[in-house]
């Protein structure tokens, strides 16, 4: 499996059309996780109304685009211009109380940010563990560049899940007033924002929740948890190392 992983990984097209489908579908799950959301929560913007309720539209129009991009750069530029997007309007959905404007990882300059960044962290951490349980070299990327310590692979296959394994319980503990987390809990460490333990916790509690949810896999209809759903890709994709073709590899995606 390594030889043909390492193989892979020196063929630029075999990448690009792996990288291709990692991000087109990321950013189809980014727009129906924002569409939600929309729906629950008005703008805290009232003149950005109009702006935020078209950006689902705008994720979904460069999800299309990442499908035809020609070359990694290309499809890195369009992944840049969405999370740009995507993140905007989020900070036009929260309250001016938790200080988020734009998308900061290190270091996080605000709760949300912090939020965000530890839940990335769960992710990445959970999609490594799977990709060595499946003999796969978690360090060697295909859209992400390899190198140092970076789990590029992981880092590759948790693109997809980002909205809908992080966002979505982020923003559910948002929103959940006086039940939920509050801009006030943590506190400033020189530039960054240090989380408290127990807002870690209800985090952490949140994507696991998330991640043990029994579900139906929304393309094939199987049932399985998310947990799952991450390691039928990585079963997927060990099958189109081993071809040396990306077939029937495609993340899944929620409408």
């Amino acid at each position: 499996m390594l030889e043909a992983q390492f193989q892979r990984a020196q063929e630029p097209e075999f990448a690009l059309a792996v990288a291709r489908r990692l991000i087109a579908t990321k950013l189809r799950n980014t727009a129906t996780v924002l569409a939600r959301t929309l729906r629950r929560h008005p703008t805290q913007q009232p003149e950005h109304h109009d702006a935020a309720h078209q950006a689902p539209a705008r994720l979904r129009e460069w999800a299309d685009a990442a499908e035809r991009a020609p070359d990694l750069t290309s499809l890195r530029g369009t992944e840049g211009a969405s999370a740009a997007l995507y993140f905007q309007t989020l900070g036009r959905l929260l309250a001016p109380a938790w200080g988020f404007s734009t998308r900061q990882a290190r270091p996080a300059p605000d709760p949300v940010n912090a939020l965000l960044s530890f839940g990335y962290s769960v992710l990445y951490q959970a999609v490594a563990g799977l990709l060595r349980a499946r003999g796969l070299h978690a360090h060697l990327g295909l859209f992400h560049a390899s190198g140092g310590a970076h789990m590029a692979l992981a880092s590759d296959l948790m693109e997809p899940y980002r909205a809908y394994a992080v966002d979505a319980p982020v923003l559910r503990l948002l929103f959940a007033g006086e039940g939920g987390i509050q801009p006030d809990d943590g506190a400033r460490d020189g530039p960054a924002w240090r989380l408290g333990a127990a807002t870690q916790r209800a985090l952490i509690h949140a994507i696991e929740t998330r991640f043990n949810t029994p579900m139906q896999h929304p393309q094939s209809q199987e049932p399985m948890d998310l947990r799952r759903l991450i390691d039928a890709d990585i079963r997927t994709l060990s099958q189109a190392l081993r071809a040396g073709q990306v077939g029937d590899f495609w993340p899944a995606y929620w409408r």
